[in-house]
């Protein structure tokens, strides 16, 4: 199974720069070289920080970059993100029934979770798995088939990276999710 992993796109309203940089035209010319290159790809995904302002234009924006990607695309979120304009923009995108963006996606080569770590509330950015996506881990851990490999996505790393920037907002709680990684994923 092939994929395509990108994070941190960032994006702005149309016309707009973000440090001088033109987002949209980046993506698009990525997401060309992705169908050319790499046309059978499983999925491409995005693991958070869509946009930089959490503004629905810049959804709006982030979409008509991506209309052309002839893979499906997977959009998480991550601390700059905001779940109503996304969801105003990506109506139909993943959603677990509680609000968050996050699914389970059984392939045949390999099992897909995708977990919502943005906390909107925390000040610092941090991540947070709260009691409802820790459950949601956990069956989703517990259902997937022993037999083939599990590929776990979020946007908070539950470990320290030696990026002092990322370890700053890593997920806060991330004892709890390696408590349910450990309890339901140990080899037979």
């Amino acid at each position: 199974m092939q994929f395509v992993m990108l994070t941190d796109t960032h994006f702005v309203a149309q016309g707009r720069c973000l440090y001088g940089l033109d987002l949209e035209g980046r993506l698009k010319t990525a997401v060309e070289i992705i169908n050319r290159k790499h046309p059978k790809i499983a999925f491409l995904i995005i693991t958070g920080d869509l946009v930089h302002w959490g503004e629905e234009a810049a959804y709006r924006n982030l979409a008509d970059a991506l209309r052309g990607c002839s893979a499906p695309v997977i959009l998480m979120m991550g601390n700059h993100d905001r779940r109503a304009p996304f969801r105003a923009v990506f109506p139909h995108a993943d959603q677990d029934g509680a609000g968050f963006v996050q699914c389970v996606r059984q392939l045949d080569d390999a099992t897909i979770i995708t977990l919502d770590s943005l906390d909107e509330e925390a000040p610092n950015d941090e991540g947070l798995l709260c009691r409802h996506r820790l459950t949601f881990l956990e069956q989703a851990l517990t259902a997937a088939p022993k037999d083939k490999p599990v590929l776990l996505f979020q946007h908070h790393p539950p470990f320290d990276t030696g990026l002092k920037s990322m370890d700053r907002i890593k997920l806060r709680n991330w004892e709890d999710e390696w408590a349910v990684i450990s309890r339901t994923r140990r080899p037979d």
